[in-house]
């Protein structure tokens, strides 16, 4: 997972693992998610409460990696206090 990363431009500075080894975080832009996650990203507001939220449809991620994957969080792809750009 992590030389997926590393090799897809996200360096290795900006990587985490948690204690148990079962996750890898990072922060990243919403065009390096895309690119990463070969995915179109768009915002989006939840009628039931008015918050905003960044979501996609489909990605996919190198079958190498899909034996390992378990999700992509939205919070490893956008900020706790998202302002839409509109």
């Amino acid at each position: 997972m992590k030389e997926w990363l590393i090799n897809a431009g996200i360096a290795v500075e900006r990587l985490t693992q948690s204690t148990n080894k079962g996750w890898v975080s990072f922060h990243a832009t919403a065009k390096e998610a895309e690119n990463l996650l070969h995915a179109e990203l768009y915002e989006h507001e939840h009628v039931s409460n008015g918050r905003w939220a960044v979501g996609c449809d489909e990605y996919h991620v190198p079958k190498k990696i899909q034996e390992v994957w378990a999700c992509a969080k939205p919070y490893l792809i956008h900020p706790a206090h998202f302002t839409p750009a509109h």
